[in-house]
C-alpha cells in the first residue's frame, strides 16, 4: 500500500495528468509567439483556457483517485470483516479505516456490554487503541438516541454525546449507532481534523463502512458467546458446581498425569483423601445451607493451604482430594497431610456460631501403593476409613486394613445372593431384669458367615447393605425370622420381647409399617412382644416422614426403643415428644463405669432422668458382676452383655432358656462357683 496521508497519495496519483497538461498549454504559447500582439492576445486566452482545461482535469481526475482510494480502503476492511474472530480486530479495524479515509483527529468504537462497558479510541497516528470504561452518561445517551445504523454529524447527536467529545476535544465529526442484539450496541464515532467539516460523502462514506462492520460485530459476537458458552460447559463437566474446585474427572486426570510424570523423573506422588467429620450432623442439626457454607469455607481453606504445585479438588459430598508431587516417603506425606489438617480445625464462625469441624485423612502413595489414579485413590479411601475407625485424623494406607477393598464389589453381588437363599442367620442375645434375674427378651442380631471369608463383622455386610440398596430386604428377612422364632419360643405366653435394630432409612420408608403389620400377621405374635431399637442420632432426625412413620408404628402396638443412647445429640426434654418406651444407655458409658467415676455418673443421671419421663432403662455391655451391681443400686431396669449370655444361634437358646431363668441368688452362687 502507498505511504504517506491520504490527500498526499491522492496527489501523487493526479501528478503525471496535470503536468502533461500544463507542458501543452506552455507549447501552445511558445507556437504563438511570432503572431505579435494579436498572437500575444490570442495566446493569452488559449493559455487561460489550457489552464482552466488542465485544472478541472486536475479536479476530476483528484475526485477519481480520491474514490479509488477509499474503494481500496474499503476493500480491505470488508475482507477483515469477513475473517475477523474477534471483537478485538474488528475495533482495529474500523479504527485504522475510518482514520485513513476521512484523515480524521480522533477514531472511537463504544461497545455498549452492561457493567464492562469499554470505549476504545485512537487519536491519528498514536499507536494502538486504548481501552477504557465508557463513562454511564455516555451509554445512557448513546443507548436512549433514536436514530440508529445512520450515520450524523455528531453536532445532530444527544446533548450528552455531545457534550462528551466536546470535552475532548473535538469540534466537527460524525458518529453512526449500530444497534445490536441483546443490547450489545456499536458506536463508531469519527472526528475530523481541525478546520474542516462534515460533508454529505463523508456521511454516505461512513455509512457505507458502518453497514458493513454492523454485520460483522454480530457475526463475531456470536461466535464469542458460543466459545463462552462451550467454554463454560467445559469448565462445569470438570468442576464441582457448589465450591467452584476441580471435580473428581479432573482429579482423576490431574492424578494420572502426576504418576506419569513421577514415573519418569522417579518422584513419589501423594493422593490424600480427605473426609469432613460429623459433617452428616452439621447439616441434619443446622440445615444444607449452613452445610454448603461449611464446605465453600473449607474449599477455600484447603486452597490456601495448597502450595504451587499441588492440586485440590472436591469428589464429592464432604470429600476432598489432594495430590503433592516429589513428597519425602510416607513421613512427608503425613506431614504434608497435617498442614490440610490443621487448616479444616481452626474454628470457624458462620451466622454467630462457632464451629470446629475436623477431618479424617487418607494417604496413598504412587509407585508404593500404586500406579494408576483409580487405585490410588481407591486405596487413600481405605485409609482415610481407618483413620476413622481409629480416631487417628491421618492414616497411611495398609494392606492389612484393605478389608473393604477388593473383595466388596464381590461381598455386595454375594450379600443379596444369601439374603435371599437364607445364607444369613440370626442370633440372639438375652436381656433380664436387674431386680430378679429373669430374662426379660432377646436382641435379634444378624450374622453371615461367608464360604471363604468365615464370619464377616455385622458393621461391615450393614453398612454394605445401606450403600447398596440392600438393607430393606435385609431387614425384612432378620424381622421375619426373629419374630417366627419367637412364637416358637413361646413367647406371648413367657411374656418374652424381640428386639429388631431398624436402619435410618426405615423411618423414611411410609411402606415399612405396612411391611411390618403383614409378618407380625403372619407370625401370629402380640405386637406388643415387638420392639424396634433405631440409633439414637435417627430417632432425633425429625423429619416429617419419619415423624409420620414413627406414629404410624406406635399406632400398630410394637414399642420404640432409642439404641446407643449418650453418643449423639438428644437432648431428654426432646425425648418426651416422641412415642418412645424404652432408652439403652450406650456400651461405652457401661463397661467404663467400674473404673471411671464419670461413665458411673453420667449413667446414674441418665437412669434417673428417663425415670423421669416414664421410660425404663436397659444398659448394655455389661460384663462383670461389679457392673451388674452397680446398675442395679442406681435403679436401672434391664442389663444386657457377656455377664449374662453372648449372642446365640436358636438351636442353643432354647436349651440356655431352660437353665437361666436366674435370680440375683443363683447369679451369686454361680460367681462364687466359677471363682
Amino acid at each position: 500500500m502507498e505511504q504517506g496521508m491520504p490527500h498526499q497519495r491522492r496527489w501523487n496519483r493526479g501528478r503525471p495528468f496535470t503536468a502533461v497538461v500544463i507542458a501543452a498549454g506552455a507549447g501552445a504559447l511558445l507556437a504563438l509567439r511570432p503572431w505579435g500582439a494579436i498572437g500575444a492576445a490570442a495566446g493569452g486566452v488559449l493559455s487561460g483556457l489550457a489552464a482552466m482545461l488542465a485544472w478541472g482535469s486536475w479536479r476530476s481526475h483528484r475526485t477519481v483517485a480520491r474514490r479509488l482510494d477509499d474503494l481500496e480502503v474499503t476493500h480491505r476492511f470488508a475482507a477483515v470483516c469477513e475473517i475477523a474472530d474477534t471483537t478485538d480486530e474488528l475495533v482495529v479495524a474500523t479504527i485504522d479505516t475510518c482514520l485513513e479515509v476521512f484523515g480524521a483527529d480522533v477514531a472511537e468504537v463504544v461497545m455498549a456490554r452492561g457493567v464492562g462497558s469499554t470505549a476504545t479510541a485512537r487519536r491519528s497516528g498514536e499507536g494502538s487503541p486504548t481501552r477504557r470504561p465508557a463513562t454511564p452518561r455516555l451509554l445512557a445517551a448513546l443507548g436512549g438516541a433514536e436514530r440508529v445504523d445512520i450515520p450524523i454529524p455528531l453536532v445532530e447527536a444527544p446533548a450528552d454525546v455531545v457534550a462528551h467529545y466536546g470535552e475532548a476535544g473535538v469540534r466537527d465529526g460524525m458518529l453512526v449507532i449500530l444497534r445490536g442484539g441483546g443490547g450489545s450496541d456499536t458506536t463508531i464515532v469519527v472526528g475530523l481534523a481541525e478546520g474542516r467539516t462534515v460533508s454529505t460523502a463523508d456521511l454516505g462514506q461512513l455509512g457505507e463502512l458502518a453497514g458493513r462492520a454492523r454485520i460483522a460485530f454480530e457475526r463475531v459476537r456470536l461466535m464469542e458467546r458460543l466459545q463462552r458458552e462451550i467454554s463454560q460447559k467445559d469448565h462445569q463437566v470438570l468442576h464441582d458446581g457448589l465450591t467452584g474446585l476441580p471435580n473428581r474427572l479432573q482429579f482423576s486426570i490431574v492424578t494420572e498425569d502426576a504418576i506419569r510424570t513421577a514415573r519418569g523423573n522417579s518422584e513419589t506422588v501423594a493422593v490424600l483423601l480427605i473426609d469432613l467429620d460429623l459433617f452428616k450432623e452439621i447439616n441434619e442439626t443446622l440445615g444444607h445451607q449452613r452445610g454448603d457454607v461449611v464446605l465453600r469455607e473449607m474449599a477455600s481453606r484447603l486452597t490456601e493451604a495448597a502450595r504451587p504445585g499441588e492440586h485440590v479438588a472436591r469428589l464429592g459430598g464432604d470429600e476432598f482430594g489432594v495430590v503433592i508431587r516429589g513428597v519425602d516417603g510416607f513421613t512427608g506425606a503425613a506431614a504434608e497431610a497435617r498442614r490440610f489438617a490443621d487448616a479444616v480445625q481452626r474454628p470457624l464462625i458462620t451466622e454467630g456460631l462457632t464451629l470446629q469441624v475436623t477431618a479424617s485423612i487418607g494417604i496413598a502413595l504412587a509407585p508404593e501403593h500404586g500406579t494408576e489414579g483409580t487405585a490410588l485413590l481407591r486405596r487413600a479411601e481405605v485409609a482415610m476409613y481407618e483413620a476413622k475407625r481409629t480416631v487417628a485424623a491421618i492414616e497411611v494406607y495398609d494392606t492389612q486394613h484393605d478389608r473393604y477393598s477388593t473383595r466388596r464389589l464381590a461381598l455386595a453381588a454375594e450379600l443379596r445372593a444369601a439374603i435371599d437363599s437364607g445364607g444369613l442367620g440370626v442370633h440372639y442375645q438375652p436381656k433380664a431384669d436387674l431386680a430378679d434375674g429373669r430374662v426379660t427378651g432377646f436382641e435379634a442380631l444378624a450374622r453371615w458367615t461367608h464360604a471363604r471369608h468365615g464370619s464377616i463383622p455385622p458393621d461391615e455386610f450393614i453398612g454394605l447393605a445401606e450403600r447398596t440398596g440392600l438393607i430393606r430386604p435385609l431387614t425384612e428377612l432378620v424381622l421375619r425370622t426373629a419374630l417366627a422364632d419367637g412364637v416358637r419360643l413361646g413367647a406371648d405366653r413367657d411374656g418374652l420381647s424381640i428386639a429388631v435394630n431398624i436402619a435410618p432409612s426405615s423411618l423414611n420408608d411410609s411402606a415399612f409399617p405396612g411391611m411390618l403389620a403383614e409378618i407380625i400377621g403372619e407370625s401370629g405374635i402380640d405386637p406388643s412382644a415387638v420392639i424396634l431399637e433405631v440409633t439414637e442420632s435417627t430417632m432425633m432426625a425429625d423429619s416429617a416422614k419419619a415423624r409420620q412413620v414413627l406414629e404410624s408404628l406406635d399406632e400398630l402396638g410394637v414399642e420404640l426403643s432409642i439404641d446407643d443412647f449418650g453418643t449423639g445429640y438428644s437432648s431428654l426434654s426432646y425425648l418426651s415428644s416422641l412415642p418412645v418406651d424404652e432408652v439403652k444407655i450406650d456400651r461405652s458409658f457401661v463397661m467404663g463405669m467400674s473404673s471411671d467415676a464419670r461413665s458411673a455418673a453420667i449413667v446414674r443421671s441418665t437412669i434417673a432422668l428417663v425415670h423421669a419421663l416414664d421410660m425404663r432403662v436397659v444398659a448394655e455391655g455389661v460384663e462383670d458382676r461389679a457392673t451388674w451391681d452397680q446398675l442395679r443400686y442406681a435403679g436401672c431396669d434391664l442389663v444386657q452383655g457377656y455377664y449374662l449370655a453372648r449372642p446365640m444361634p436358636f438351636t442353643d437358646l432354647s436349651a440356655w432358656l431352660t437353665q437361666a431363668r436366674l435370680t440375683t441368688e443363683e447369679l451369686d452362687t454361680a460367681e462364687d462357683r466359677d471363682t
